[in-house]
């Protein structure tokens, strides 16, 4: 405890007055003890009698010890937002007011002073020396801000400031009055509050990313919070950071920072800093504090391939590869192709080229001559980047696959096309390949170079009407009167696939189970064909009667 007590203030009647207040204390603190002592100093002969007590002030904050004539504090030196004292205070016990109840009351708003006014009698001390010379009263104070007075104190973390109290009293002997005064000096330190942080959740790369703090333990508190956010290269927190953000602070709550685009993969760090204000010291919060980084994870892009067509060999193969979901990405997809006949693409690649890449989309191999039958597979890699993570369309991925078929020399060749018969009768058996002779019907026969497919094509001359346009068109009730035509059409369609060597087919008029050819003269244009192409066409006439 800090205390100055007055001498008295002339000869005669005299009262000493004593402030005890705490050395220091934290804005913010409630309940802090102080008391005041009044005392009996008079002297000769006034000192024979006792001293009433007419009124008792206090100034609780003053930028000096110096009081006026009224024990006030000077107005340039007023500081009345920094205590706020007690409603009442008690008498202490072993002084003449033990007990006795003060109301205490703001008697000047301006300077902050206040009255204690007893609830009873007035206090009286009794001559110098007795034991009843001597009141002692008990309060408390509230700490609401820190001084302004004197001069430089504002904005200091600690800063001190006086208080001032005083007594008017009379003397009993020949009423004459005296005041007294005294004064104490106390620190006041600003409120320390404290900050808690937590940042977002994790991302992928091109996400956004934040951080909160509660600021807490302030005195109302004011001013600013800003947030800080450092890259993946700045473990540390010292170079400048990859984004900033403030917000306004009113009171302890929860602050949320501004959102920002993470463009590079890794760990970002936040770091939030209280500014403090007047009755507030600032706070923030240390780099890799817990919850204060984000990882930022590398996107996982797509990657979707398609191969080439089938091609016969000395052809050229192919991939592309439709890269999506990146975030700007770079680096290279390389192409492998496996084979022939390779399945699980073992071993080294037949061939492999790269094509650089520049952000999401469709990318193609060099292409690749092949020098032998089978079937190819293709793998394409996108190798990644720091942003990005490599993904491979693995060997055997749908559309990763080409057949490579063997050349062929050209188109079959068709010979010895005959009939068995040109001329007979209508059966219901359906045509099919035997070297029998039908009872009914005839045999085709005919001789390949090699395997083909083999089409019968049964075209027959119809008799028409001309109409519009030149066109010989099917005779009806409508054209009958129009000039007459021939007309060719084709009444049905048989393929199969023919064998090296002779080929006979058993036809006796029937197509399949439900059509059938009906009486008349048709031609027979027979081919065969292959990838190469299709043999030159033969004919053969033949007519179905009832």
């Amino acid at each position: 405890m800090f205390l100055v007590a007055a001498s008295p203030a002339w000869a005669g009647v005299g009262l000493g007055v004593t402030l005890t207040f705490p050395n220091s204390v934290t804005v913010g603190n409630t309940g802090q003890p102080a008391s005041l002592q009044i005392t009996n100093t008079s002297t000769a002969p006034e000192d024979a009698g006792n001293v009433t007590i007419d009124s008792i002030n206090v100034v609780p904050a003053c930028g000096t010890n110096s009081s006026t004539a009224s024990g006030d504090c000077p107005a340039a030196e007023a500081d009345p937002g920094v205590f706020s004292v007690s409603s009442t205070g008690i008498g202490e016990p072993s002084t003449v007011c033990a007990g006795q109840t003060f109301t205490i009351n703001v008697i000047d708003p301006s300077s902050g002073q206040v009255s204690f006014t007893p609830i009873g009698p007035l206090v009286v001390l009794t001559p110098p020396g007795t034991d009843d010379a001597v009141c002692r009263i008990d309060f408390t104070v509230d700490v609401n801000g820190e001084p302004v007075h004197p001069a430089g104190t504002v904005g200091a973390s600690s800063a001190p400031t006086d208080q001032v109290g005083y007594a008017l009293g009379t003397s009993s002997v020949d009423d004459a009055t005296a005041s007294g005064s005294g004064s104490s000096t106390v620190t006041v330190d600003q409120a320390t509050p404290a900050i808690a942080t937590t940042a977002s959740a994790p991302v992928t790369v091109g996400g956004t990313i934040s951080d909160s703090a509660v600021l807490a333990g302030g005195v109302d508190p004011v001013g600013t919070i800003t947030f800080d956010v450092y890259g993946p290269s700045d473990a540390t927190c010292t170079g400048t950071p990859a984004f900033s953000s403030s917000i306004a602070v009113l009171g302890n709550e929860t602050y949320a920072s501004a959102v920002f685009t993470a463009a590079v993969a890794g760990t970002y760090r936040f770091t939030a800093s209280y500014g403090g204000d007047a009755n507030n010291s600032p706070v923030s919060g240390a780099c890799g504090a817990a919850e204060e980084s984000v990882t930022v994870s590398a996107a996982t892009p797509t990657l979707a391939t398609t191969a080439s067509p089938a091609v016969t060999v000395g052809g050229t193969i192919s991939d592309t590869a439709s890269l999506g979901g990146g975030s700007a990405p770079t680096g290279t997809i390389t192409f492998g192709v496996f084979g022939p006949d390779n399945p699980t693409c073992s071993g080294a690649p037949l061939f492999t080229s790269t094509a650089p890449v520049n952000e999401d989309g469709t990318y193609s191999s060099q292409p690749f001559s092949t020098t032998a039958a089978g079937t190819y597979e293709f793998e394409a890699l996108y190798g990644g980047d720091a942003n990005n993570v490599q993904v491979l369309s693995a060997c055997g991925a749908a559309n990763e696959s080409v057949t490579v078929s063997a050349a062929v020399a050209g188109p079959p060749a068709l010979s010895f096309v005959k009939q068995s018969a040109r001329r007979w009768r209508e059966s219901n058996r359906t045509a099919h390949i035997s070297s029998a002779k039908p009872p009914n019907g005839t045999t085709f026969s005919f001789s390949l170079n090699e395997a083909a497919t083999v089409e019968f094509a049964f075209t027959q001359t119809l008799r028409g009407r001309r109409v519009k346009h030149d066109r010989c068109v099917a005779r009806t009730k409508h054209n009958r009167h129009k000039p007459s035509c021939k007309r060719k059409v084709t009444a049905a369609t048989l393929s199969f696939t023919g064998h090296v060597g002779t080929n006979k087919v058993s036809f006796h008029g029937r197509i399949s189970r439900h059509k059938k050819l009906s009486t008349g003269t048709y031609t027979l244009v027979i081919t065969a064909g292959n990838s190469a192409g299709s043999s030159a066409p033969r004919r053969l006439t033949f007519t179905i009667v009832k």
